[in-house]
């Protein structure tokens, strides 16, 4: 039994080298912007919205300031035939006290929201990073060990080429089964007589 190569071209594997360094490219793009894009949600809520929710903290905390002064303005109004209404300035204190308590809340949120993207991210680099072992270099591992690939087997067909082998060592694999000659059974002893009667000298009947 043959124990050789049995390779006649190197288009398939020129066709899956293309093939992967199409996907390399797509691979290192995806992983670009899903960096890009996770920087970008980490920096919004680490550095932006913390600032812009501080202020509004701030805002609000100078509002109920502003409205209990005023609600206390109105109150000292009062008089033994007269009770001020105080309802807009009540109003505008609950207000503000209400979106102080949202502005807290949002901190609160935001922090938590940022532990875990931490944490996703993490995990996520982890999983990135084997495919970016693969796709990242100049050329990625996976093209080189296709280029290898291809190089050893162009090598062979030379060698193969040069030392004069024909179509039965390099394409045996390609032969049609009809044409690999087959084992015939043995001779029944009638069908030997026979050969013996056909092969008998003539001068002997």
């Amino acid at each position: 039994m043959s124990t050789g190569a049995k390779l006649t071209s190197v288009e398939s594997l020129a066709a899956l080298k293309s093939a992967v360094a199409a996907f390399v490219d797509d691979a290192k793009t995806a992983l670009g912007a899903v960096e890009m894009e996770t920087r970008r949600v980490q920096d919004w809520l680490g550095r932006e919205m913390p600032a812009y929710w501080q202020r509004q903290l701030q805002k609000w905390r100078e509002e109920i300031a502003v409205a209990k002064a005023a609600l206390a303005r109105k109150r000292l109004q009062r008089t033994e035939h007269y009770i001020p209404d105080t309802s807009e300035e009540e109003k505008m204190l609950a207000y503000a006290k209400f979106k102080c308590e949202e502005a807290e809340e949002k901190l609160e949120k935001i922090k938590k929201w940022s532990r875990q993207i931490e944490r996703n991210w993490d995990e996520y680099q982890g999983i990135a990073g084997q495919l970016a072992d693969i796709v990242v270099g100049n050329p990625p591992k996976c093209v080189a060990d296709l280029n290898r690939l291809l190089s050893a087997v162009e090598a062979y067909l030379r060698v193969a080429a040069s030392s004069g082998l024909d179509a039965m060592e390099t394409e045996a694999f390609a032969r049609p089964e009809d044409d690999i000659p087959k084992n015939e059974p043995a001779p029944s002893p009638a069908e030997k007589m026979e050969e013996k009667k056909e092969t008998k000298d003539p001068a002997a009947g």
